[in-house]
């Protein structure tokens, strides 16, 4: 299992991606871990600015041109991502004449897409009661997207694999999946960190439509996909109680 940490801003960022099976690594040990658990409550009238996630079409304006910072991070990754689309992303973005009109969440198809991606946790907990500590942010995306986590937090990727073929050298990913250790600490080098009422986080990833193993660009067909199954967080108060949340799923629409 490995941690990824990346520099958003810089044009050429190296990206080390773990693609293992999770059970062969050792788990990240947090302070909290030591400690006997007996109640693991899921919340679930908690209110939804506890866990949030959005979506939004790439753009190469703006301070920073999105797009290719994408493609650096992309044609940077070791291992390589397997069956990389070609050509520009977004080709179509600003042309005005597409009908329907392309929006964040309705796109053609066979057409490659590229978005920005954030999740943002916070502590809605009132004012003067325990900070969260421990907390761990996880979601998978659909089978048809890949997905590059950026900034500095720690976030262990996990692509899943299959081969195929006679010679079982051909690889293509079906997966991908992280795990945000919002917390984390430097200094200690584990997730013992703290959120306290009223602090937040978030974390940003670029999100792109794949090839799949046919060699054909995604989305294939028309309809409407689910873009992730909704992450989901957990954390424990200081007294070792653990807790956890269910975020919304976000959706596409491909025309």
């Amino acid at each position: 299992m490995a941690l990824l940490k990346g520099q958003r801003g810089k044009t050429l960022i190296s990206v080390i991606i773990a693609v293992a099976v999770l059970a062969v690594g050792m788990p990240l040990v947090s302070a909290f871990e030591a400690h006997t658990v007996n109640v693991h409550v899921t919340v679930k009238g908690r209110p939804r600015e506890t866990l949030v996630k959005t979506m939004r079409l790439a753009t190469n304006e703006g301070e920073i041109d999105e797009i290719q910072e994408f493609l650096d991070l992309a044609l940077a990754r070791d291992p390589p991502i397997p069956n990389f689309p070609p050509g520009n992303p977004n080709p179509w973005l600003f042309d005005t004449e597409v009908d329907p009109p392309v929006s964040d969440n309705v796109v053609p198809k066979d057409t490659f897409i590229l978005w920005v991606v954030r999740i943002d946790v916070s502590n809605t907990e009132d004012l003067g009661n325990p900070c969260w500590t421990d907390v761990v942010v996880k979601d998978n995306f659909s089978a048809e997207l890949g997905g590059i986590p950026l900034g500095t937090d720690v976030v262990d990727l996990f692509v899943k694999s299959h081969s195929r073929g006679k010679s079982k050298k051909e690889i293509f990913e079906t997966q991908y999946r992280i795990t945000w250790y919002v917390t984390w600490d430097e200094v200690w080098e584990d997730n013992s960190g703290l959120l306290c009422p009223g602090e937040s986080a978030y974390l940003e990833l670029y999100l792109w439509t794949k090839l799949n193993p046919a060699l054909h660009q995604e989305y294939t067909s028309t309809g409407t996909y689910t873009m992730n199954s909704g992450p989901n967080v957990k954390w424990f108060n200081l007294e070792g109680q653990q807790f956890s949340f269910d975020g919304e799923p976000l959706y596409i629409t491909a025309y």
